[in-house]
């Protein structure tokens, strides 16, 4: 697919059709989003945070040093592509996530020094009296390279650009209406024809839907919790000062769930390490809820399906991080050698 007359046909405006999209209109190439105004994607109801460690032992996260910069890069770019005045719509993040324990400090600061780490993370003591949010907190790891994402916005920026452009289709995707063309080769849509069609609709896709597994993810708003600064203060979740002056908090990670709304649980879980005397003074004001898919080793699924047919999913909560280089890596076999 050399050819800049070919015509491509992306499934869903996610995170990983939306950044698709943008690439193929940054290099010039011809293309379609089919996405319905009327469903929402996991990716709307997602925080944005990107961090470049995971876990308690903060391990380096999955092809940092391929993932990290491609992604610090890519959103910039296709924000200024997109010509958008919204300046916070991607921003650069320091991370802090809370120590509870001599032990935890301990290993983290030794590993602060290993090859790798030692301009990524670093440890603050707590050897002062401070407002604390946080129980038995004994000091603070560091990261100065984290980011956010307002995802929303970008996917909102971007759909009224492919919108304006004529790239957008406003349609719900059913799988009768796609079909092989054997004769001429590509796909056809609704009578349309695609030299090759990228899947990016996540839990609906019919093709991957056995190696899919659904986590449910949940986000509050809260007022009363003294957060200053922009700082994200991590734990197993995390807490975000938004720029009215509420706090979002999230986000589980549910792997049983019996329905798609936030409920109790979902709070008391991402709450739970909060000193109990500023828990119990929280006032929700707003709260979201959404099923993201994800694979059961935690590998995005970036693949060619069949002939003419690719997929992009599973990407779970690291979806920001990964989509743009996802995007990339489709954009090579569509296009091989540019």
């Amino acid at each position: 697919m050399n050819d800049k007359t070919s015509h491509v046909l992306i499934l869903g405006q996610g995170l990983a059709g939306t950044c698709l999209g943008l690439r193929l209109a940054m290099a010039g190439k011809k293309f379609s989003i089919l996405s319905s105004s009327s469903h929402d994607a996991a990716s709307v109801k997602a925080a944005g945070l990107m961090n470049p460690v995971t876990g308690r032992r903060m391990a380096l996260t999955w092809k940092y040093d391929i993932i990290w910069p491609m992604a610090l890069d890519f959103y910039p770019a296709a924000l200024d592509f997109l010509k958008t005045e919204n300046k916070d719509i991607f921003t650069i993040r320091t991370i802090r996530k809370a120590l509870h324990s001599t032990e935890e400090m301990n290993f983290l600061e030794a590993k602060s020094a290993w090859a790798g780490y030692k301009d990524i993370i670093r440890i603050e003591r707590k050897n002062k009296k401070e407002e604390d949010i946080f129980e038995n907190l004994s000091g603070w790891a560091i990261c100065n390279s984290g980011a956010r994402l307002q995802v929303p916005e970008f996917l909102e920026a971007a759909r009224k650009y492919f919108s304006e452009q004529g790239n957008l289709m406003d349609e719900e995707f059913l799988p009768e209406n796609l079909s092989k063309n054997p004769n001429e080769g590509g796909w056809t849509w609704n009578g349309q024809a695609f030299d090759a069609v990228i899947s990016c609709l996540g839990l609906g896709c019919p093709w991957i839907s056995p190696e899919l597994w659904a986590v449910k993810g949940q986000l509050f708003a809260l007022e009363g919790l003294p957060l200053n600064g922009p700082d994200i203060l991590k734990t197993e979740h995390f807490l975000i000062r938004l720029q009215d002056g509420r706090v979002l908090a999230g986000s589980t990670y549910e792997r049983e769930f019996e329905n798609n709304e936030p409920d109790q649980k979902g709070f008391e879980l991402i709450t739970g390490e909060i000193i109990p005397e500023l828990r119990r003074s929280l006032k929700i004001s707003e709260s979201w809820s959404g099923i993201r898919p994800t694979t059961h080793d935690r590998r995005p699924i970036i693949r060619r399906l069949e002939e003419g047919l690719f997929a992009i999913n599973g990407m779970g909560s690291k979806g920001v991080s990964i989509a743009p280089f996802a995007a990339a890596e489709i954009m090579k076999l569509l296009f091989p050698g540019e």
